[in-house]
């Protein structure tokens, strides 16, 4: 029988290997696929972090797959990305599903989060995680990933998030989770996104962090299973 294909996209600072875990949880039930955002992991992508790049290049690699319509599950900046996609391609998605996306934006949270993305301050504070991002992104090379998702945070602040009136003319299938134990993403902020998009629903995914490494992926993949039929 021919499984329907599931798209993951990974948050900021991530890359599609995060999910090779839960990549082997639904293979059995999907057609799984994974991929690297410009300048994510092996892309040597030199331009500017923006979500347009990232909606095209999801809209590039269902092309190159001939995906003509798939379901979304977008971890943090991935369920961004994918809901800003619908607002311009609806036609393209399925359904989607969101876990630890921070949806409000203005400029005092992004100058909060980018003040969270010196190297130095990471090289020193944080070692292991530098490490992580070095053998991560081998292709632009982690210290660029971090400043140009900075610059890309500080042009959401300005911008101010989804607009709302955008939120609003969404017609597909939206479950926005957030774990119960996230300290980075407010349950307000992601109920107010749910209750802006026609039918979306909102709940909590139990015991569950921010950071994607310490989420229980077999946890996940029954979310999703329940999720996308």
């Amino acid at each position: 029988m021919k499984k329907y294909p599931l798209l993951l996209l990974h948050g900021a600072l991530g890359a599609a290997e995060q999910f090779d875990t839960l990549r082997d949880h639904l293979a059995g039930d999907y057609d799984v696929h994974t991929l690297d955002f410009s300048g994510h992991g092996t892309d040597d992508f030199a331009g500017d972090f923006s979500m347009i790049t990232f909606v095209d290049d999801v809209l590039k690699y269902m092309d190159q797959n001939k995906l003509g319509q798939c379901n979304i599950f977008g971890y943090s900046m991935g369920g961004y990305v994918a809901v800003s996609m619908a607002t311009r391609y609806p036609d393209k998605i399925s359904s989607i599903m969101t876990l630890g996306t921070k949806w409000s934006w203005d400029e005092a949270t992004a100058l909060k989060e980018t003040k969270m993305l010196d190297p130095e301050v990471i090289l020193q504070k944080v070692p292991d995680f530098a490490r992580t991002l070095e053998q991560r992104h081998t292709g632009s090379g982690w210290k660029n990933v971090l400043s140009r998702t900075a610059a890309l945070m500080t042009d959401l602040g300005r911008e101010g998030g989804i607009p709302v009136a955008d939120l609003n003319k969404l017609h597909l299938p939206v479950h926005i989770f957030l774990g119960s134990e996230d300290r980075m993403v407010t349950r307000e902020e992601s109920v107010f996104v749910a209750g802006h998009i026609p039918g979306a629903h909102f709940a909590l995914l139990a015991d569950t962090p921010h950071p994607l490494e310490k989420v229980n992926m077999e946890l996940l993949a029954g979310e999703i299973r329940k999720w996308f039929k």
